[in-house]
This record gives C-alpha cells, structure tokens and sequence, in this order.
C-alpha cells in the first residue's frame, strides 16, 4: 500500500509539473558565467510573483528550452541575453505554434526579429533618477496595473518595429516626467521589458502585471488567481465577521462610521467576489477579490489606535530620498504622511553618500552632493 500511494503521490505531483500553465526560465548558456546566479535569483522573483498571485509556474535555466517550453501557453525569460542557434529554434518553434513569450533583459537581435522588435543597445544611467516609474499607455491588457515603481540603473532598449509591434509603457523618471525610453514593448509574440522586474518594492503590481500578462493568452489563469487573492483577504485581521465586531465596538464615533461602511463594502465585494467565482467569471471574481482586500486593509488600518510616544519610521535604502536631488519634498511628503522618524542609508561598507574622511565618496556623492548634509537641512 505505500508503494502505491508513492506512486500516486509521484504521478500527482508530476502532473502538477506538467499542467503548470507558465514557465519561468533564466538565463545560463545565454548570458556570461558570472552573471548566472543573478540571472536565477531574478527569476526567483517572478515564480515567486505568480506563486503568490495563484498561478503555478514551472522554474528552469535555458539547457534544455524545448522541454522547458513543452506544453506552455506562456513563457518568461529572465535575462536570456543572447541564445544560441539551438536555442532560437525552440524559441521559434514556441512562438510558431502560438505560445507567448515575456523577454526581460536581453540583448539579442535574433530575439528581437521573432518579437518583432530591433535592439539599439545598451544604457547605462545615473544617479538622477531616470528610470524610475513604467507608465503603461491605454493600450495596456485588463488587469495591467496603471504605473509600477522600480528604480533601473540600465536598460537594453529595444524599439518597436513598425507594424509589428508598439510601446507598451514608458519610463518615467522621479518627477515623473516621460522619457524617450520604452520601458515594455508588445506585439503577436509576447512582451518585451527593456529591464527586468526587480524586487526592489511595488511588490504587487509587478505580481499583477506578470498575471495579466500571462492571463490575457490564458484566460483560465484567472479563476485560480481570483481564488487566491480571496484565500488572502480572508486573512486580513482575524477575517471579515471579527473585523465587523470590532468595527462596530470602536468608541470613537467617526471612526466607528468610517469602519462600518468600509465594513459594508467589504461584505458586499465578499458575495460579488463568491458569485462569480461559482459562475467562472475570472476576471470579474478577481476584481471583486482586490477591492474585498482592499476594504478589509481599510477597515483594518481604521481599527489602530495611535499610542503616546511611538515610533512611524521610513526606511531610505537608496540614501537620496523619493526625490533624488529634492530632500525638502521628501520629508514634507513623510511629514503629511504622519511619519516621525527617517533612516537614511548613506554609508556602507566601500561607499559614503555624504562628506566621509574614511569611507571612498561615492557616485551619488559625487553627482548628487553630500546626502546627509541635504537630509538634515531639509
């Protein structure tokens, strides 16, 4: 009987490989060996992305394409920067037979021709901030978030070729002003990213957009994910029948108003979100999904009493704050927020962002001046 049930658990989860309806693969054959590890570990974020938004995706370097694309709808390449002619031909052949492809970060004209699209090279950035936001135009399929924070510090730009394929968004820098830099490019093949997604914040949308990136070529990625966004607001602070009860003993009657009708809300999007889930409408079930989550986190947030004397603290890991070149916009933005204290990274262990007599000045010093001189002041 063990035997058996080995066997069925084996078949069970050999089954669960094969009917994962994505495939994530990275670079090792196509990109320099010392750049292998980080190839992975950027990949590691995108299974990780569509594992949380529900969707199963299988994970692989690029040794062995034909069977990494065998049965797949869709498929992501992490930092494939240039396949080889073996490799080119499973691409094809996936492409050929109506499979789609995310590309992020390479540097490949071949790759490019398949996607419709023409390389122009690489591009390096500085410290000002330029790449820093991806504006999607209206183009964009349902369920791609309007805009994702990420701060690139280079590209491989690619451009759209015409009548092939267009720009799906463009980067913006800190101030939010366009750039001439296509961030995401899309055309019959798939979609193109001129970077790759990192996991350097705005967690959520990038989990987003890879879902309805995939989900607009595999509309039946939908139900799961909208299943799974309603397994995690459920979570949110005890589950929806404690957050009424402790909405509605809240003394403070403002607050208590505010929390209730968030409270309301919340309920409704629940039963909108089961409905059409029962009647296998994905996208509406997901919709539904977020906006119950959304009211729950409200409800939650009105529920926290401010105690005397605590901390509200912000993390600056980048040492230039939101606005490279602007402290004082930074702290007044923080200011509004509520926010008491900030870090400010702006030291570390070969790098000083502000006047050190020990530690090298950095590129940011040198571009952007004494960091904590500016904090401080503003």
């Amino acid at each position: 009987m063990k035997r058996i049930a080995s066997m069925l658990m084996a078949g069970a989860l050999g089954w669960a490989v094969q009917a994962a309806p994505v495939a994530v693969i990275h670079g090792n054959t196509a990109v320099p060996a010392g750049e292998r590890r980080f190839a992975a570990s950027l990949a590691r974020h995108v299974e990780r992305w569509y594992r949380e938004a529900g969707v199963e995706a299988t994970f692989s370097d690029d040794t062995d394409l034909a069977k990494a694309l065998a049965g797949k709808r869709v498929a992501v390449l992490v930092y494939l920067a240039q396949p080889n002619t073996a490799q080119m031909a499973a691409l094809t052949a996936h492409v050929n037979r109506g499979g789609k492809l995310i590309v992020c970060y390479s540097s490949s004209p071949a790759l490019a021709a398949l996607m419709g699209m023409q390389t122009v090279g690489y591009q390096k950035g500085s410290t000002d901030g330029r790449w820093s936001l991806m504006r999607f135009t209206e183009a964009r399929p349902r369920g791609v978030p309007e805009s994702i924070l990420q701060t690139s510090q280079n590209l491989f730009l690619v451009q759209p070729l015409p009548g092939r394929s267009h720009v799906l968004a463009w980067w913006h820098d800190r101030q939010g002003r366009k750039t001439s830099d296509p961030a995401w490019l899309a055309s019959p093949g798939g979609y193109w990213m001129t970077h790759v997604l990192l996991a350097d914040g705005d967690a959520e949308a990038k989990g987003r957009l890879l879902l309805a990136l995939a989900a607009t070529h595999d509309p039946s990625l939908w139900q799961p994910a909208a299943s799974s966004v309603l397994r995690q607001a459920r979570l949110i602070g005890g589950g929806p029948n404690t957050l009424l009860q402790r909405a509605m003993n809240l003394p403070d009657l403002t607050r208590r108003t505010r929390a209730i009708t968030a409270t309301q809300s919340m309920q409704y999007a629940e039963a909108v979100a089961r409905q059409r889930l029962a009647a296998g409408q994905g996208y509406e079930a997901w919709l539904a999904a977020n906006e119950l989550k959304s009211r729950m986190y409200e409800v939650y947030g009105l529920l926290q009493a401010p105690r005397h004397g605590e901390i509200r603290a912000v993390w600056d890991h980048s040492g230039m704050g939101l606005y490279p070149g602007d402290w004082p916009r930074t702290c007044q933005l923080l200011k509004d927020a509520g926010i008491t204290d900030l870090y400010v990274n702006v030291a570390g262990a070969a790098f000083a962002h502000y006047a050190s007599a020990v530690l090298p000045r950095s590129r940011v010093f040198d571009e952007q001046g004494d960091q904590l001189a500016a904090c401080l002041a503003a």
